[in-house]
């Protein structure tokens, strides 16, 4: 029997997870960053790991990834970017629909998803009509809607990229809710939290403080663990390994964390950080970001 859609208020939060303050924005160079509560900003996580090219690692590293792993499979189209950028809104729509699901969802970016397919921001994907931006979409074989062979001509939406994300992050609801979350055996009283924006500063980094802020999907009990569980819509990479051992390390609270990859075509898969090189991943998040505050690289 599926589980319901909705369930209780649960007082599933830690002190240590309710106390965190953060606030997010980006700068002009499109720079993500985070602000604590003493408003100094840091940069993100994910920003701090878009300087790392996993390929210039020696092949015998635990870190290399070759360039021909990180190309995306089977690009039908030169506008790779078009599915990059359908993908980042899935992804906001897909993490609301399950966070929501387990009863643990907080604001979010979902509204500015829907604006960005209804009227794209992204001056790459402006250039392209609706239409190109449909039938582009329709070029790639791990996309929902060409999964489900749909038609610009026959699909009279007002806005018809916006509501076939809207199906597809509901079909990615549908497999966490019957495959996925059975398979894994999360009970919803083991989800303590969603969508937990933080910030964590090194110890003993100086003044002011090294830090670097990011959000965490679910706080959750998985195989005899509190984890970091966050969920992709693209392939797994070696950056998302790193990303999800930075949001572990926020915490002392958190003892792993878990990659599950699910798209709406209905393939998925999950990685457990015992299976990764975390050392080394996390010694290397924590060179990456004082070096870039070395090249005061990020202007907040």
């Amino acid at each position: 029997m599926d589980s319901p859609d909705k369930i209780p208020k649960r007082n599933r939060l830690k002190s240590q997870f309710r106390r965190q303050r953060a606030d997010r924005g980006t700068n002009d160079h499109e720079e993500g960053y985070y602000e604590d509560d003493e408003e100094r900003r840091h940069p993100s996580a994910t920003t701090i790991i878009e300087r790392i090219n996993f390929g210039d690692y020696p092949e015998e590293s635990p870190l290399h990834e070759s360039q021909n792993q990180r190309r995306t499979r089977q690009r039908h189209t030169s506008k790779w970017w078009v599915k990059t950028w359908y993908k980042q809104q899935l992804g906001i729509l897909g993490h609301h629909e399950i966070t929501n699901q387990m009863d643990v969802t907080t604001p979010d970016g979902r509204v500015d998803a829907r604006e960005e397919l209804i009227e794209p921001s992204d001056e790459r994907v402006r250039k392209l009509s609706k239409q190109e931006l449909f039938d582009t979409l329709s070029g790639y074989n791990d996309v929902g809607l060409a999964a489900d062979n749909w038609e610009y001509n026959r699909y009279p939406a007002q806005h018809p990229l916006l509501d076939v994300a809207k199906k597809d992050a509901e079909e990615i609801a549908h497999l966490w809710r019957t495959t996925i979350r059975p398979d894994v055996r999360l009970e919803y009283e083991e989800v303590w939290r969603g969508e937990l924006m933080f910030v964590h500063l090194l110890e003993d980094s100086g003044w002011p403080p090294l830090g670097y802020g990011g959000q965490i999907d679910l706080v959750a009990n998985l195989r005899d663990k509190i984890r970091a569980v966050d969920l992709k819509t693209g392939r797994i990479r070696m950056a998302h390994r790193m990303q999800a051992v930075a949001q572990q390390q926020a915490f002392s609270e958190i003892e792993g964390a878990a990659l599950i990859h699910v798209t709406p075509t209905g393939d998925w898969e999950i990685e457990w950080s015992e299976d990764w090189p975390q050392e080394s991943l996390w010694q290397q998040f924590q060179a990456e970001l004082v070096l870039a505050e070395q090249d005061d690289a990020f202007d907040f």
